[in-house]
């Protein structure tokens, strides 16, 4: 029983630290850093920022990265690359998660954006081709019916204070990010994400966000919507509109990084 008290105080701690590192925003960006699984989304991105590969090593992980400057700002992305044994990209929360600790330890960012593609929510008028930044980032698929750790599995990690900034609150929308490690259409998943009102569905924001949060970084996400979540032509619609939404995606981080205060 009283291992039982001790974990559940752990995780109550883990949430406060989390709330009190959203608190600690500071009023300039002067290091960003990207965080991305798969370099076909970002390959637009790259080229419209000119970014450079760096030579940076990240011992035993197949992380790699790059950089370039844009009105003063240092802007670094870091993918979390191709796992060794399957030959696919390194997808998912945990990736997610373990190349955002690794690129805040490398590059010591004063902002982190979990950035690429997603799926959008059609009955929350959300658009193909459409770019969101998140408001809220969620996990969807980590289900606890033990109080305070029902709210530890969702996250509820706040990234609104991206709003303040006038530019970017009428150049872009916002929206609800929530993350899962699945690309399927299960029904007890589709009801927590209806319930929780997500907007945007992706694979790695959630991670990215408890991470950062932890380095007391203030993240968000900037997703671009490739298809829609939760219809039988997910995955063909995904393959098929990525070049387009590809190059939306660089131009409007561009854009971003343009209108964000240094």
């Amino acid at each position: 029983m009283r291992i039982k008290f001790f974990i559940l105080l752990f995780f109550i701690s883990l949430r406060s630290f989390a709330l009190e590192a959203v608190k600690t925003i500071p009023n300039d960006f002067h290091k960003i850093l990207l965080v991305a699984v798969d370099y076909k989304e970002l390959k637009d991105t790259i080229a419209i920022l000119k970014m450079k590969k760096l030579s940076t090593s990240f011992p035993y992980l197949p992380f790699y990265s790059y950089y370039t400057q844009i009105g003063g700002k240092s802007i670094y992305l870091i993918f979390s690359g191709i796992d060794p044994v399957n030959k696919v990209e390194n997808v998912g929360t945990q990736a997610g998660a373990l190349a955002t600790y690794a690129g805040i330890r490398q590059f010591n960012p004063d902002l982190v954006i979990s950035i690429g593609s997603a799926g959008g929510v059609r009955a929350n008028n959300i658009k193909q081709n459409q770019i969101i930044i998140s408001s809220m980032i969620k996990f969807y698929a980590r289900r606890f019916s033990t109080p305070k750790f029902r709210e530890y599995g969702l996250g509820n990690y706040d990234t609104s204070f991206i709003k303040s900034n006038m530019d970017i609150a009428q150049n872009f929308k916002f929206g609800t990010v929530c993350s899962g490690d699945s690309f399927d259409n299960d029904m007890t998943d589709s009801k927590l994400i209806s319930q929780e009102n997500c907007d945007v569905i992706d694979m790695e924001a959630a991670g990215v966000a408890w991470a950062a949060l932890l380095s007391k970084k203030p993240v968000l996400a900037f997703k671009v919507i490739t298809n829609y979540y939760a219809v039988s032509d997910a995955l063909s619609t995904y393959r098929s509109d990525l070049e387009i939404a590809s190059r939306i995606l660089g131009v409007g981080v561009k854009k971003f990084i343009e209108d964000l205060k240094s």
